[in-house]
């Protein structure tokens, strides 16, 4: 008899629409979810950024909607061969489960009610609050097993106990690598990521061997249903033991192997689906000419001359009398690069409350604050560089010791690694192609969604073009540097009005590079264009632009006017 609530964990629409943004409401936690669809015929699942949670409201931590049970060790038997649907948590000692997992667990069950759902938990004895709604449904078994016993005893065992595997950065990312293909190559049966959300049941496929997998820089979920000892899996754990680098970060390399294309032939029963993304949030831009003068955001993209603008902005801030602000003096710890809607949200209210006139800057992406407060519409600045010689430049940066210090450093190797040879080799490092999901100049533009970040997309092109038209007055060019500094003391004055006066009596306001790079050789170099066309589109599109208002500063004359007065209070 199976043991179902009568009151389903989802309702029937799966999805509410509230002001175009998706909402997922699982018991445990409300969460717009930011993400990319998984499509199929229709929306399967949706991928979750676990950034997108905030606190857990207190109400969801009364004693009488949650509490820690004891279980009793994984036991083989309970493993319906083929059939069993795995959810893995690799982190020991926890207070209470991931919220996204419950989630993802509680998601999968209401959409497929009589699959047989296992959740793996790393470690022994009681496992942390779980949500009575799910400890008390008969198909959904919490059992504990040790995840580093159950490798060691696996076909990867000899790499789980190599002293290499011993260096890794990336732990718990890089054991669940090993585990899902090796439980699968075990038991068969389906493997699903934590911050996958089910939308409706999965299709039933021609057969049962399926793998749906999507990566991003920020989010990498993966569907895989496999039959025991499936030629795939094998192909996998092969691949696993030769080239697994505990170095990279943790992504989906098995579904990128060259031979997945030959097993389409030789194992016609594997079905490999790539799902299109889609744009979750959809933009409504409304350009406008009223933007906040006293505000401005400097969201500085790497490698582009920020730093030196930022020594500007200090010895100017006193002289011309404005706040500066960074990240670290915010209420807003670890500021990321990307942020969720949340953290969006916070952004804009901390910058509301903040002293004016006021410059904060930090490396992150675009936010639109007219989303959240349409009264609200602050002056950006950034800089752009020539394509490769920001590649180029952020590669060796990378390997510069200072940034290592306190950390764990990669091998002496990886230090001396080649620009040339890491593109030509395709290292992951160095690895870039259409429809990847990594950060580009372009990013710093587009904004916080995940198309900003694909690579080859076109319509984040478009979106950065229009938001440096909308909310950008300058956009400096670090190969025109007399140019930016033309624009920025006359189109910003209230903020940079002196800089070339201050700088033609102080040179150490310049920050330069100590440190020139090795050419990047020829056929790298075209590879490099190739796959950064579009960012070498909007670099020339600013030129074009900075090149242009500078000429229309000159033939209005005025550079000719007085630029030195003082600011009044």
């Amino acid at each position: 008899m199976l043991n179902v609530e009568n009151e389903s964990p989802l309702s029937k629409d799966i999805m509410r629409v509230k002001s175009f943004f998706p909402i997922y409401a699982c018991k445990q936690v409300s969460a717009t979810a930011i993400g990319l669809y998984f499509i199929c015929s229709t929306f399967t699942f949706l991928t979750m950024d676990k950034r997108a949670y905030g606190r857990k409201p207190p109400s969801l931590r009364s004693k009488n909607l949650t509490s820690s049970i004891e279980v009793e060790p994984f036991q083989e038997s309970l493993v319906d061969i083929n059939e069993t649907v795995f959810f893995l948590e690799t982190q020991e000692s926890l207070d209470e489960l991931d919220r996204s997992l419950m989630c993802a667990v509680e998601s999968y069950h209401g959409a497929n009610p009589f699959d047989s759902i296992v959740v793996l938990i790393n470690g022994g004895g009681s496992i942390p609050i779980v949500p009575d709604y799910l400890k008390d449904v008969s198909q959904i078994q919490f059992r504990h097993l040790s995840f580093a016993h159950f490798l060691e005893a696996s076909p990867l065992g000899e790499l789980w106990n190599s002293p290499k595997w011993k260096e890794t950065i990336y732990p718990l990312n890089h054991m669940s690598d090993l585990l899902r293909v090796v439980i699968l190559h075990k038991f068969g049966g389906t493997y699903i990521d934590s911050d996958l959300i089910a939308l409706k049941a999965f299709p039933r496929l021609a057969n049962n061997n399926v793998i749906v997998g999507v990566e991003t820089e920020k989010v990498g979920s993966a569907y895989m249903k496999f039959g025991k000892n499936h030629a795939f899996l094998e192909q996998a754990i092969v691949e696993l033991f030769d080239n697994y680098s505990v170095w990279s970060e943790p992504h989906w390399s098995i579904l990128d192997i060259e031979v997945k294309n030959d097993f389409q032939n030789v194992h016609p029963d594997l079905t490999s689906l790539n799902p299109r993304p889609e744009l979750i949030i959809p933009y409504e831009y409304e350009p406008t000419e009223t933007i906040n003068t006293s505000i401005l955001i400097f969201n500085k993209n790497r490698k582009s001359g920020s730093s030196t603008v930022r020594n500007w902005i200090k010895v100017l801030a006193p002289k011309n009398r404005f706040h500066m602000i960074k990240s670290g003096q915010t209420r807003l710890p670890n500021f990321p690069y990307s942020m969720s809607i949340g953290r969006e949200q916070e952004f804009v209210d901390q910058i509301k409350r903040s002293p004016r006139p006021l410059v904060f800057m930090e490396h992150f992406y675009f936010v639109d604050f007219r989303r959240y407060d349409p009264q609200l519409n602050p002056t950006w600045l950034n800089l752009v560089r020539e394509p490769i010689s920001r590649f180029a430049s952020l590669f060796y940066h990378q390997r510069k010791m200072k940034i290592w210090k306190g950390k764990q450093k990669p091998p002496e190797g990886w230090f001396r690694k080649n620009i040339s040879e890491c593109v030509l080799n395709d290292d992951p490092e160095c690895s870039i192609k259409k429809g990847y999901y990594r950060e580009q100049q372009l990013t710093y533009f587009c904004g916080n969604a995940l198309e900003c970040r694909e690579v080859g997309n076109l319509k984040a092109l478009a979106l950065a073009k229009l938001n440096i038209e909308s909310h950008f007055p300058v956009v400096g060019v670090l190969e025109l540097f007399n140019e930016t500094l033309v624009a920025l003391e006359l189109l910003l004055p209230r903020f940079f009005r002196g800089i070339r006066q201050h700088l033609a009596t102080s040179q150490s306001l310049f920050q330069a590079n100590a440190n020139p790079h090795p050419d990047v050789e020829h056929q790298a170099l075209l590879k490099i264009q190739r796959v950064l066309a579009l960012d070498q589109d909007l670099y020339e599109f600013v030129k074009q632009r900075l090149t242009k208002q500078v000429s229309e500063l000159f033939r209005s004359k005025k550079l000719l006017k007085n630029i030195s007065t003082s600011v009044s209070p």
